[in-house]
């Protein structure tokens, strides 16, 4: 997918903003960008087994295969060794503005995976005893993310899961970032339109390793039965943030023409 001589280069080092439960399939396609990582092979494929019992965690794969991401990825990413890992934008802000790539995610489809993917933020020790108590508690983790300093941990305070609420203050501030200092946004609700726009945007053809789902679940989408679980709780916060980001991803796709059309001969070559 390219479109009309618009394609750009990706401004470099960048910064993968990752949002717990945003997107981590979201590397193969940074890595195989020409001229990102030319120290990885074109047939790598950050992936995981999810039939081994283990925690199914396919970046703790990619950091064991490449411990030196600078050397096979010279001068491409501000800090090699938090790739992909879920820290707050905080002060590092205005060292990244304009540099900064992510994905957002329905808030409550994001809540429902993040909840039954072990509680995957949940800020205590002590779990939830709902999906509604959990939600009541993370919501807000993306404009967090976007607005606070720290990183993600494991049942204990967390940049993503708080517990301290987001304010509407972070709110309008999460919201600037995203308008101002952010070169990409895509959604995974929209996840081959959101490749496509990349690659309109940067260069590179559509590849299969972009259309891979490395966090699968059966709990990935938002149900009928998680609805009736969280009954009528709105994440206001993370909806404001996600609002923006529809916005500025619809326009976007106006600018690069891609439409699920063109996008669609796109996918198709890359799965051929």
């Amino acid at each position: 997918q390219r479109s009309q001589g618009l394609a750009g280069t990706l401004p470099r080092p960048v910064h993968w903003l990752h949002v717990p439960k945003c997107g981590t399939s979201f590397i193969n396609t940074l890595i195989h960008l020409p001229g990102v990582c030319p120290g990885i092979p074109a047939s790598a494929l950050v992936d995981g087994d999810p039939h081994t019992g283990a925690p199914f965690k396919p970046l703790d794969t990619f950091w064991a295969t490449f411990p030196n991401l600078e050397a096979v990825c010279p001068g491409s990413f501000f800090d090699t060794g938090k790739l992909g890992k879920h820290d707050g934008l905080g002060n590092a802000y205005d060292a990244y503005k304009g540099r900064i790539v992510t994905f957002l995610r329905d808030p409550r489809s994001r809540i429902i995976s993040s909840f039954h993917d072990d509680q995957h933020d949940w800020p205590y020790p002590t779990p939830a005893r709902s999906l509604l108590e959990y939600a009541e508690v993370v919501q807000g983790c993306a404009v967090r993310t976007f607005t606070r300093e720290g990183t993600w941990h494991e049942n204990a305070t967390n940049v993503c899961g708080g517990p301290s609420p987001a304010t509407e203050a972070e709110v309008q501030l999460a919201i600037f970032r995203l308008q101002h200092g952010v070169a990409f946004v895509g959604l995974t609700d929209k996840w081959d339109l959101s490749i496509c726009l990349f690659h309109s945007m940067y260069g590179g053809d559509c590849a299969a390793s972009d259309l891979v789902n490395m966090r699968a679940g059966k709990h990935h989408s938002v149900d009928a039965k998680a609805d009736q679980d969280l009954e009528s709780f709105e994440d206001w916060a993370d909806g404001q943030l996600y609002a923006a980001a529809q916005s500025m991803f619809e326009e976007r796709l106006r600018t690069y023409g891609v439409t699920s059309e063109s996008c669609g001969r796109c996918v198709a070559a890359a799965s051929a």
